[in-house]
């Protein structure tokens, strides 16, 4: 079939998570057989690398843009009942290139990757007769509602409680426009339809490469802790600061010896490190033998507050074979359970408390490793997940 897969962002290099699911996802359809048209922001990046990787899956057609977050923008939505995160997604010049391609090829179907750019589905049925299929990897008002519930600040907070109430209304507005809707997890899905019954949706989770099975730890520094996820994205900003600032102080209280390894690009240099613990923080950024970083590591923590969907880092931590320690957001989506695949922690007190736990030898390390890896092995690789995906495409076009 030929598909026209549209996305936010062009997904080389993998350095976050919503990268990796768009880029496994058009080398899976690729091999099996599909030809696949993919559009997508610049971001305003050095593409050449990146377009070279793109053009062995697909025929890339990169709108040269970027879509940060601009103040004045944002002030001037105040008056617009469009979420700013998918307002300064909608751009002529996007539109324009969407257009000309719509109009010089034919397609079986259209993939359009996130909420973000939802808004194309009504360009797409205005011009072609052919099935139109959401892909949501988060459910944006969860998002901003718990980014709202966090944030200490009182205009931050007031700001992103009006984003959610624009999201509530056009979430499952534009959910209900597709032929269907791909959601993650059963969570998401029963959120997004009770606002909107009348969604046509599927659940398809993320999958992971099946070659992480194959790792395993190698030689683990002792007492060493790695953070993983890429900065650029507010909920592992918070999750870092708040790991720093309200647990790791007191896990070196107890456990001196401790250091915590930080992987991931973006602002760093914004992270407030207190004084008592710099000693024992090593901040590495992003790396290119990732894997080879963290199992050289002990444990690895995904102390999120903020999110919705699949966090595809544990998903692929645990097919590595990596021990974590996470919250109940940041397992959230996955068919994991407590102290069997990884362990489960809520709360500073709850946090650091597991922790100290771990690295006093409280928990089968070996034991959740095996049951980790044969959790993903069972459900969450590729070639399964692809095949779902492939099989709803396929049902779509012929009825």
């Amino acid at each position: 079939m030929k598909i026209l897969f549209i996305s936010p962002k062009i997904p080389y290099p993998t350095d976050d998570g919503g990268k990796v699911t768009i880029a496994r996802a058009i080398e899976n359809l690729n091999r099996l057989g599909h030809s696949i048209h993919f559009i997508c922001y610049s971001q305003n990046v050095d593409v050449t690398d990146s377009y070279k990787t793109l053009s062995k899956y697909c025929i890339p057609h990169i709108v040269k843009y970027k879509t940060s977050n601009n103040l004045l923008k944002m002030f001037i939505n105040l008056f617009s009942v469009v979420p700013y995160n998918v307002s300064k997604y909608k751009t002529d010049i996007f539109k324009k290139e969407l257009i000309s391609l719509l109009e010089s090829e034919t397609f079986d179907i259209v993939h359009v990757n996130n909420i973000h750019l939802a808004w194309t589905v009504d360009v797409i049925k205005k011009r072609l007769k052919i099935p139109v299929v959401l892909r949501q990897e988060n459910v944006e008002m969860m998002i901003m509602k718990r980014f709202a519930e966090k944030h200490g600040n009182p205009f931050i907070k007031l700001y992103a409680n009006l984003q959610y109430k624009k999201f509530i209304k056009y979430e499952p507005k534009f959910c209900g426009k597709f032929d269907k809707v791909m959601i993650l997890t059963k969570e998401d899905e029963k959120i997004i339809k009770k606002l909107n019954p009348k969604i046509n949706s599927e659940i398809i989770p993320v999958g992971i490469d099946e070659s992480l099975l194959k790792l395993s730890k190698n030689n683990p520094k002792p007492f060493s802790i790695v953070h993983i996820g890429s900065l650029n994205w507010y909920p592992n900003f918070d999750s870092l600061n708040w790991f720093l600032n309200r647990i790791f102080p007191k896990i070196i209280c107890a456990l001196p010896q401790v250091k915590l390894y930080v992987y991931g690009g973006g602002p760093i240099d914004k992270i407030s490190i207190p004084m008592q613990v710099r000693d024992n923080v090593i901040i590495k950024g992003f790396v290119n033998n990732f894997f080879d970083e963290i199992l050289s590591k002990d444990l690895a923590v995904v102390p999120l507050r903020i999110g919705s969907g699949i966090r595809v880092k544990i998903l692929e931590l645990l097919a590595a074979g990596q021990n974590i320690i996470t919250t109940s957001i940041g397992k959230e989506g996955i068919d994991v359970e407590n102290d069997k695949h990884l362990i489960v922690a809520d709360g500073a007190e709850n946090f650091h408390n597991a922790v100290i736990d771990y690295f006093n030898g409280k928990y089968n390390k070996e034991k959740l490793i095996q049951n980790g890896k044969l959790l993903i092995s069972e459900k969450y690789t590729w070639r399964k997940i692809i095949l779902q995906s492939d099989k709803l495409y396929k049902t779509l076009i012929n009825s």
